[in-house]
């Protein structure tokens, strides 16, 4: 573990922080329904996110 956080910090790579991230989600779901549903909820505030932003740039990109 110790080596795998050293590598990251040293390339900053986001794919590797993601697939770690990935990684963690299946570990928790095969642990069971907790975990799914905490993952589905992360995954529904990223998408809330992505719409807010989108709402907020489409005025300024394409005024109507």
């Amino acid at each position: 573990m110790e080596e795998g956080r050293e590598g990251r910090k040293e390339t900053g790579s986001g794919q590797e922080v993601m697939g770690e991230g990935l990684v963690k989600g299946r570990e928790r779901v095969e642990g069971g329904r907790e975990g799914a549903g905490a993952m589905g909820g992360k995954l529904m505030l990223g998408i809330k996110i992505v719409k807010t932003v989108a709402i907020d740039l489409l005025p300024s990109i394409n005024p109507s």
